[in-house]
Parts: structure tokens; C-alpha cells; sequence
């Protein structure tokens, strides 16, 4: 210990100034030394220092995601992003581009690559996770490939940024200007949702800062799951900031709910015994509270309500009654509460109930006061004042004017009409002398149809005046001569009725007749009908029959009248089920109407529905008038309101054609007519018409634009000649990018990414070429087509064959360290030496991912071999690990499991779909990859494990065959 003092090494020294000079001289061979300083010097600028030195991406990405102090992780990362981006570092691109894939969260790293990543694959990975405008903005007008910039463009969201790509980028760059141009448009459209959205946002995080800040755990705790919906819906414009903002106060949350739910189990286990006892006397009380919220708004109870509340109010009683004791101070205050409770309960009760009463009362006098006046007969004023007596012993409760006024209406109107009644009383009287008189002289001409309504008026005038009270004085004498000339009028009606019983037993016979008649159901109807006429004259007559011709007569009309009632029951059934097909048509028409989406409808289909509408209506059967009238005017309701609609989007389309009208004529005045000519066309596929308005306007509206139109095309004849020899310029150029392109499909795997960079640069600048000679380009374009997907598929090929060779020396590997491991794990003494010389002569590794997987693997062994042997532990948690990566092989490839892991199998399935539900789904090949790799880096495989091996074997095999 004394020497290794002594002999320190430089960059351990106590004087920061001479492990600087040490640092400094350190080279790529002193990785480890680096990386011991880059964690654990205590000087954070030496750190730094030390992290500058290090491009290799592993310990960048450890240095990056581990680092407790800061400063020194912000800095690992601003150099792992110089690395990942090939500025510095001698790491592959395969190497840095699995990083880039591993990070897409990394908005830093994705925003730094989408600026200065060296190859275009790079870049455009990282454009699929930056979200900084300004990064965006400057890919879109800066980058060097046309692709890049265009989905950099395509990707922009922040409208000054747009602004100004969209004017930079006008000279130099149309295509990238034209999108920016129409991203600008359609933010401006819907910038009020986003900046709603953007509110709602911002709006759920202030809330969620202040959940559990009052101790309100479970209001908090639902009101988390409402937040949590809205956080959803806001998604789209959430930025990083405020969704690690979001993450946060969430998990905080979630942190100190789960607190707040262990204190409280903790709390219940402490006091379980009082638990149902405090449970019973809260339940008791919440039925009082209860009871008294349903009362206390309430001005009275019909009987049935306080039958149901007085039940309410016993069985909060037995609940309190049937619970136990709680310590006495809280006894107490649960007591008080109680009682206090209870009695006002009971007092609202009471007073709810009575006033009930009280109401119903008032409302029966209410009804009888309102019946008394319904009545045409006179009323006394007796009555009148027995109802006064009963309503002023009424006390009526609050509330309750609606009532009050009400009797007063109708006292008032009973006191006018009692009034009235005085006046009416005098001049009947004066009536009655000339109305005997005239029922004297009827009686002695024998006119018995006119004897008897006098008899019948003058006996309701005698009956009025009674009912009015008239003095007995008055009316006794007319009443004395009205009984004498009843007793004549009752002996002329005698041989008048003979007579007409006569012609009533005919009608019986006519009527018998008609029921065993074959004439069709309307002519018999009318018949039935036509005697009925004729019997009921007999009875205006003053002649009322006998109540068994009547009821002989009535019998004979309904078997007559029984086919009639059949015919006429079924077309009233048809006519019902005619209502019903109705009804139920402007019910499916009503809700068609309200599931219209106005703003995406097809107008023209919606003017051909109007007219199958009305058809449609005027199709269904007939209805009675009464219901047809009804249904009626429910259908013109729905079909004015449609046609509103289309009238508003007739005269919307006419306003809108008028407009583009308008503009096309100021353009024949622009000078440029080469962009008079695209506006033009802008106008063009603008001019639609939705709802057509009369033949001659709809004429006359297209002749405008038409003539509009050909005016500015019309400018354009002289510039022809020149456009065609650019247009012929433009194809050669396109057909030399195109046969320049077949040249790259010769390429091998070491000069694939240039041929790619190439093929994009032709690609770019094929695009760039202005248009050529209309049918010319086609064989340019096919050719320039065939050699892109022809390099995409050679790429793909030597890619995939590059994987396939690499996987199998990860295999050769794995196979080696499986049989050390076993070789090992059966008791055999094995030597570093020995596994020094095995590796050496296994084939050599490329790319970061599949050394390291197995680095990783032949240091356990390495490990195991100088005595850290593998503990039970280990092996149980390798075993489970391996079983889980043939349950997802097997998934992948799509073959079965063995029964026993069948139930494991699907565990892993749902899991498996939830996190693709909240994350998105994997790439299948990239998860076979990953899977492989896993297994390969596994370790150790014990031969207890080698049916594990089968099973992972035969599902690779069945996903990648061997021969692919």
C-alpha cells in the first residue's frame, strides 16, 4: 500500500494542473484510465476532460444515462450525440445508426442528428423524433438532400417557422416553399383547436400540481382519471417539456396516493375493531343526512311520500340501535350528532307532513270551487260560503301562492256569477207566465212535438229558479199550474206514441231486412245509417220510444251493421299500422338527421335524398285525418329544416363560384401569366357545385367563369414554342439522371451506402427537372423507377445476408460458451487459456450490438472459470429468462408451445399486447434480432436446458429457414 502511494500514476495526482497534463496525453489505448476518470475523478471539469477523449459509444451512452453529478452527464450526452452524428470517433454506421434507433426519445440526440448526422438514413431516423421547430426549419432550408428537406418541411407544425421556410425557401426551393405554403394554410384553419388543445394541456398539468395538496386523496384520485382523459385528447400538441412535466407530477401523484393508501390500510389495521361500529353509525347518520336533504327542499308530502319517509327515518333508527360502542370522546361527539339530527329530521317531517295535508285540502276545495264553476247549473250562495268557511281554517304553508290564487280566481268568479244569477232570476220569472201560456195553447192544438220542448224548457227554468233560491212566494203559483199542464201534456204524448211505434216496429223490420242482405259494406253502411236518420226523427219528434223497440232497433242495427264493422276495422288497422310505418319512418328520419355530419356531406346526394324523401312519404298508406295531421307536420318540420340546409349551402356554393369569378377576371390582368395560369388552375379545382340553384343562373354563372378562364389561357399561345423546347431539354435531362442510375446495381456490400447516397442525389435531382413533353416521361420515369427498386432490393439482399452471416458467427459463439459452460457446470477444471484459444480461432463479429452480446457472455464464463461459479439463484433466473425467449421465438414464428407453457404462453401474450396498445408495435424482425441475441448472450445454458435449445432452434428455424 506504501508503494502504490509513491508510485501513483499521473492522473491520479493530488494537483488537478498535473492530471490535466496527464489526460491530455492520454491516447485511443488508455480507454480504461479515461473512463475511471471520466466517472470517478473528483473534478468535474477533468471529467469532461476525460469524456471529450472517449468516442466509444457503450461507454458514452453508460456515462450519458448514469451519471449522478449533472454537468458530467449533459456533457457525455452533447458528446455521445457528436459520435452517434459521425462527426468525430471511428464508430461504424450500423453501430451508430442501432443507437440512434435505441434513443428515439432522446429529443437532444434526434435533433442534433436531423442537423448534422453524416449519412442521410441518419438524418432521416432522427427527423421521425425531432420535434424542435427551429431544428426542423433549419433541416428543411439547409440539408442537402431534397428528401430530407421535404420531410423536415412535411414534419413542421410552429407557424413562424413555417413563415419562414415558406419565404426563404421561395427562390431556391419551391417544392419545400409550396409545403410550407400549405402547411401555413391548414395550421391557420384549425389553429384554434391545437391552441385549445394546447390550453386543455396546460391546464391538466397546473391541476395535477395541485392534487393531493389538500389531503382530498380519492376526489383527487378520480379526479386524476378525468385529467388523464383530457392529457389524452391533448396529446397532439403536447411538447417534451410539458409531457416530462406531465410524467411527473403524475408518478408523483401516484407516489403519495399509493402513501396516503398504505397510512390508511395501516390505519384500518390499527382500528379494525371500531371499523363496523363507525361504518353502522356513519351509514345511520348519512340516512338522516339523506332524509333530511330530500325533506328540506320540500314544501310538503303527499300521504304516499311521508308513508315512505317515516319508513326512511325507522330504519335509521335501527341502524343507530343495532350498533356498538366507540371510545367515549367520540361516542360523545357521534351521540350529539345523532340527536341533533334526528330531531330535525323528525321536526321537517312533521312539518312537511302536515303541510301536505294542509295542501291537499286546499287543492280538493281548489277542484270543487273549479267544479262549481265548470257547471252550467246556478249555484247557491250557500255553497259559496261553506267553501269560504273550510279554506279559512285551512293554514296553507309557504310556498303554496299558486294555490291561493286560485281559489281566489274562482271565489271571485263563483261571487260574479251568484251576482249575475240575481238578474237572471227576474227575468225568468217574468218568462215563465208567457211560457206556460205557450205550452197552454200547444197542449190544447195537440202539437205534441211542440208541447214538449216547451214542457221540458219550462221544467228547467222552475228547477234554475229553485237552485237560485227564489222565494217560495214567487214560485209557488207558476209551480202549481206547470203540475197541471204536465198531467195534459203526458195524455198527448200517449196517442202520439202509438203512432209512432207503428213506424218504428217498420224501421225493426227494415233494419232485420238489412242484416241478411248481401250488399257490399259501403252501400250497407249507408243504409244502417239511413234508418238510423229516420228513427231519430221519430225522437226529435217528441215521441221517445219504448226502451224495447229501442233496444230491439239497436239490436237489429248491430247485425246489420257487423260486416260493416269488420270492413271498416280492417281498413282502420290498416290505417293504424299505416301510423306506426310512419311514425316510425320520421323516427329513423329524425335520427338520420342528427347523425348528418353537415360539414362532410355529399351535396349532390343530399339533393337526390330530398326527392326520394318525398317520395318515400308520399308512398305510405293512408292515416286517420287526426294523426295524419300530426305526422304531417313532424314531416314538413324535418323536410324544412333539410331544405334550409340546402338552401344555406346553395346560396354558400353561389357566393363562393361568384368569388372565384371574381378573382380569375383580375387575373387576366396579372403580368406574370405563368403564375395567372396556376392560380387559374387553383380556381379550377375549387369550382364545385354542391346544391344547384335554376337551369338559366346556373347557365349563366358557368358562361362567366368559363369566358373568364379562356381569357387568361388565351394569353398563353405565345409562349408555347419556348415552353415545348424547355419541355424537350428537361427530357433529355431526366433520361441521361435515368440511365445514369442503372449504373449503381453493380455495387457490392462495402460500396452499398454510396451507391444509396448516389441513387438519392439522382433521385433529387431528377425531381428538380422542370416538366418535359406531355406521354414523354414516362419511359424515363419507368427506368429511373426500376433501377431504385432494383438497388432497393440488392440492398435489402446484402443486408440481409450480412445479418444472416453475422448472426451465425453470433451462433458459432454462442455454441462455443454453451459447451464451456457445460463442459464447466459437469465438474471439468477449465483454463482462461483454454478459452483464450477457443475464441481465437470463431470466426470475427461485426457490429457493436453482436460483440458486446458476446463480450458479455465469455466474461461470465471468464468469470466462472476463475471461481465465481454460478449460483442456483443465477441458474433459476437464466432458466426462466430462456423460457420466456422461446415463448417469444414461438410467438414470432407462430408455432405451438409445449402444453405445460401454454398458460404462460398467453401471461406473456397480454402483456405483450398492452405494451404494444401503450407503446406501439414492434418490428418483427427487429424483435427476432433482439430476441436472438438475447439468447446467444444468455448464459449459462445448462444441459438440463437442452429442450429449451430444441424448442428455440425449431422456432427460428420456422421463422428464418435456413436457405432465406
Amino acid at each position: 500500500m506504501v508503494f502504490s502511494r509513491l508510485f501513483r500514476p499521473k492522473w491520479q495526482h493530488k494537483d488537478p494542473e498535473v492530471r490535466i497534463q496527464a489526460i491530455n496525453d492520454l491516447g485511443p489505448r488508455d480507454l480504461e484510465v479515461l473512463t475511471e476518470i471520466a466517472w470517478n475523478d473528483p473534478s468535474p471539469n477533468l471529467r469532461r476532460l476525460a469524456i471529450r477523449k472517449i468516442d466509444r459509444l457503450d461507454l458514452l451512452m453508460q456515462l450519458a444515462e448514469r451519471n449522478s453529478d449533472n454537468g458530467t452527464r449533459d456533457y457525455a450526452q452533447l458528446q455521445l450525440r457528436s459520435v452517434v452524428a459521425g462527426e468525430r470517433g471511428d464508430a461504424g454506421f450500423e453501430q451508430r445508426l442501432a443507437v440512434a434507433k435505441r434513443r428515439p426519445q432522446d429529443g437532444a440526440l434526434m435533433e442534433y442528428l436531423a442537423e448534422k448526422g453524416r449519412e442521410v438514413e441518419l438524418r432521416e431516423l432522427a427527423l421521425d423524433h425531432c420535434h424542435d421547430p427551429q431544428v426542423l426549419g433549419n433541416v428543411a432550408l439547409g440539408d442537402g438532400v431534397a428528401a430530407i428537406r421535404r420531410k423536415a418541411v412535411e414534419r413542421l407544425q410552429e407557424p413562424s417557422v413555417l413563415e419562414r421556410v415558406f419565404r426563404e425557401a421561395r427562390k431556391r426551393d419551391k417544392q419545400v416553399s409550396r409545403i410550407a405554403k400549405e402547411r401555413l394554410d391548414t395550421h391557420h384553419a384549425s389553429q384554434e383547436r391545437p391552441r385549445q388543445l394546447r390550453a386543455q394541456a396546460e391546464s391538466v398539468v397546473e391541476r395535477l400540481a395541485q392534487l393531493g395538496k389538500q389531503a382530498t386523496w380519492e376526489h383527487d384520485k378520480a379526479t386524476l382519471d378525468h385529467l388523464e382523459q383530457q392529457w389524452q385528447e391533448s396529446l397532439e400538441v403536447v411538447d417534451l417539456a410539458l409531457a416530462e412535466r406531465y410524467r411527473e407530477l403524475h408518478a408523483r401523484f401516484l407516489d403519495a396516493y399509493q402513501g396516503h393508501l398504505a397510512a390508511r390500510q395501516a390505519q384500518a389495521e390499527a382500528e379494525s375493531h371500531y371499523s363496523p361500529i363507525r361504518e353502522a353509525r356513519d351509514a345511520a347518520l348519512s340516512a338522516l343526512t339523506q332524509l333530511e336533504s330530500q325533506l328540506r327542499p320540500l314544501q310538503a308530502t303527499t300521504p304516499e311520500q311521508g308513508q315512505a319517509f317515516d319508513h326512511q327515518f325507522e330504519h335509521a333508527q335501527t341502524l343507530w340501535r343495532n350498533t356498538g360502542e366507540l371510545p367515549a370522546a367520540e361516542e360523545r361527539d357521534y351521540q350529539q350528532r345523532y340527536r341533533t339530527l334526528a330531531q330535525a329530521v323528525r321536526q321537517l317531517l312533521d312539518a312537511r307532513q302536515e303541510a301536505g295535508r294542509n295542501r291537499h285540502q286546499a287543492e280538493h276545495l281548489v277542484e270543487e270551487a273549479q267544479t262549481l264553476l265548470a257547471q252550467e247549473r246556478p249555484i247557491g250562495r250557500g255553497r259559496l260560503e261553506k267553501l269560504r268557511g273550510q279554506w279559512r281554517k285551512l293554514d296553507l304553508p309557504k310556498g303554496h301562492e299558486t294555490l291561493a290564487q286560485a281559489f281566489a280566481n274562482a271565489e271571485a268568479e263563483l261571487s260574479a256569477r251568484i251576482e249575475l244569477q240575481g238578474g237572471q232570476m227576474e227575468q225568468r220569472l217574468a218568462e215563465l207566465p208567457t211560457l206556460l201560456d205557450a205550452l197552454a195553447a200547444a197542449i190544447e192544438e195537440g202539437a205534441a212535438s211542440q208541447a214538449t220542448p216547451l214542457h221540458d224548457k219550462v221544467q228547467s227554468r222552475l228547477r234554475d229558479l229553485t237552485e237560485m233560491e227564489t222565494p217560495k212566494g214567487r214560485l209557488l203559483p207558476l209551480e202549481e199550474r206547470f203540475r197541471e199542464l204536465s198531467a195534459e201534456v203526458r195524455q198527448l204524448r200517449d196517442w202520439r206514441k202509438w203512432a209512432a211505434d207503428r213506424e218504428r216496429e217498420r224501421l225493426i223490420a227494415e233494419m232485420d231486412g238489412l242484416a241478411s242482405s248481401d250488399l257490399p259494406a259501403e252501400a250497407l253502411a249507408e243504409q244502417v245509417k239511413a234508418l238510423q236518420v229516420q228513427w231519430k226523427a221519430l225522437e226529435a219528434g217528441g215521441n221517445a220510444a219504448d226502451k224495447r223497440l229501442w233496444n230491439r232497433f239497436q239490436e237489429a242495427g248491430h247485425r246489420a251493421y257487423i260486416p260493416v264493422k269488420a270492413h271498416e276495422a280492417q281498413l282502420a288497422e290498416q290505417r293504424r299500422q299505416n301510423a306506426v310505418l310512419r311514425g316510425e319512418f320520421l323516427d329513423r328520419l329524425e335520427a338520420q338527421l342528427e347523425a348528418i355530419d353537415w360539414k362532410a356531406i355529399d351535396w349532390k346526394q343530399a339533393v337526390r335524398a330530398e326527392r326520394d324523401l318525398l317520395n318515400q312519404w308520399h308512398g305510405l298508406g293512408p292515416v286517420e285525418r287526426k294523426a295524419r295531421r300530426q305526422l304531417d307536420q313532424r314531416f314538413d318540420g324535418y323536410l324544412a329544416s333539410y331544405r334550409d340546409r340546402l338552401d344555406g349551402e346553395r346560396k354558400r356554393n353561389r357566393r363562393l363560384r361568384e368569388g372565384l369569378i371574381e378573382q380569375v377576371e383580375k387575373l387576366m390582368e396579372l403580368e406574370d401569366v405563368q403564375a395567372a395560369i396556376e392560380r387559374v388552375r387553383e380556381l379550377q379545382s375549387q369550382w364545385v357545385t354542391t346544391v344547384t340553384g335554376r337551369r338559366k343562373e346556373e347557365n349563366e354563372l358557368w358562361q362567366r367563369f368559363k369566358e373568364a378562364v379562356d381569357g387568361v389561357y388565351g394569353r398563353r399561345r405565345e409562349q408555347r414554342n419556348a415552353e415545348q423546347r424547355e419541355l424537350e431539354e428537361n427530357l433529355a435531362r431526366k433520361q441521361a439522371l435515368a440511365e445514369e442510375a442503372k449504373g449503381l446495381l453493380g455495387c457490392d456490400y462495402a460500396g452499398l451506402r454510396q451507391a444509396e447516397q448516389e441513387m438519392g442525389r439522382l433521385r433529387d435531382a431528377y425531381n428538380e427537372v422542370g416538366p418535359v413533353p406531355k406521354g414523354s416521361g414516362r419511359e424515363a420515369n419507368q427506368t429511373l423507377r426500376d433501377a431504385e427498386q432494383a438497388l432497393s432490393e440488392r440492398a435489402d439482399a446484402l443486408r440481409g445476408a450480412f445479418a444472416r452471416e453475422q448472426f451465425g458467427h453470433l451462433a458459432a459463439h454462442a455454441a462455443l460458451a454453451a459447451s464451456l459452460e457445460q463442459r464447466l457446470l459437469g465438474g471439468e477444471a477449465l483454463s482462461l487459456d483454454a478459452l483464450a484459444d477457443a475464441r481465437a480461432a470463431l470466426p470475427a463479429l461485426s457490429g457493436e450490438a453482436n460483440q458486446a452480446a458476446a463480450e458479455a457472455r465469455f466474461r461470465r464464463l471468464a468469470a466462472a472459470i476463475e471461481g465465481q461459479g454460478y449460483s442456483t439463484e443465477e441458474l433459476a433466473q437464466v432458466r426462466a429468462l430462456r423460457e420466456q425467449l422461446c415463448l417469444r421465438m414461438e410467438i414470432l414464428a407462430g408455432v405451438d408451445s409445449p402444453a405445460e407453457a401454454a398458460q404462460a404462453r398467453m401471461a406473456y401474450q397480454v402483456d405483450r399486447l398492452s405494451q404494444a396498445m401503450a407503446q406501439g408495435q414492434l418490428d418483427s424482425t427487429e424483435e427476432c434480432e433482439a430476441v436472438q441475441r438475447e439468447w446467444y448472450t444468455t448464459s449459462p445454458l445448462t444441459p438440463t436446458d437442452a429442450s429449451l435449445a430444441e424448442r428455440f432452434a425449431k422456432a427460428l428455424t420456422a421463422l428464418v429457414p435456413p436457405n432465406v
